[in-house]
């Protein structure tokens, strides 16, 4: 599907510094591509909990789960079919849209399967749907080890039925498969930690160059 404005997704397993690198980003893409050219910068996030459908997955992640991949996969997507018809639509319309969303469809596949051709097939379901196509869709990559180390350090928060070793290798296959496929646009996790002022800075570059070849900006 195509649009107007510009879609930059961020994608990885739970403790991969998602949320970080989104706030940074807002920062220093406010302080620079949206003053210099005028842009409008939007930050949205997956799932999306201001309607029911987010509201069930919240509950379902805090106590226990869902009953099955099934009933995890039909939330998930009507959670995102309401995310593109209340947000994503409507924004995509305006060309000066720049907006950042924390967490797409690729890890839809990644956490509502349990193989990599079920992966596969979620994947191709977005088609369907006629999700918009980010026109950068990043993933850190993060080992599982340090992303668990990450979660235990965060202050009030309980893990959810999510995060424990062997979902979150398998989601990182999913990945990692989607980057082979040229899919995900990959950001080391050990590039954030040890520079993550220049990540931003080739990010936002990289971002430039991609707007000015779809002739959002000049």
């Amino acid at each position: 599907m195509s649009h107007n404005g510009f879609l930059i997704t961020i994608d990885g397993i739970d403790g991969s510094g998602k949320s970080t690198l989104l706030k940074d980003l807002i920062i220093f893409m406010n302080c620079s591509i949206a003053s210099w050219y005028g842009l409008k910068l939007i930050w949205t996030g997956l799932p999306a909990y201001y309607d029911e459908y987010g509201e069930e997955i919240r509950r379902k992640l805090k106590n226990g789960g869902f009953k099955n991949t099934a009933e995890a996969l039909d939330l998930c997507t009507k959670n995102i079919v309401s995310h593109k018809k209340k947000c994503l639509d409507p924004l995509l319309k305006d060309k000066k849209s720049l907006i950042i969303c924390d967490r797409y469809y690729f890890s839809t596949a990644a956490y509502q399967s349990s193989s990599l051709g079920e992966a596969a097939e979620v994947f191709e379901s977005r088609k369907v749907y006629n999700f918009p196509k980010p026109d950068l869709a990043l993933w850190i990559d993060i080992d599982v080890d340090t992303a668990l180390k990450n979660i235990g350090k965060r202050d009030g928060e309980s893990r959810d039925c999510y995060e424990n070793i062997k979902k979150l290798n398998h989601c990182n296959s999913v990945y990692r498969m989607l980057h082979k496929q040229g899919h995900l646009h990959r950001v080391p996790f050990s590039d954030l930690k040890s520079d993550k002022y220049q990540v931003h800075l080739e990010l936002t570059t990289l971002v430039i160059n991609l707007m000015i070849s779809k002739g959002s900006i000049k």
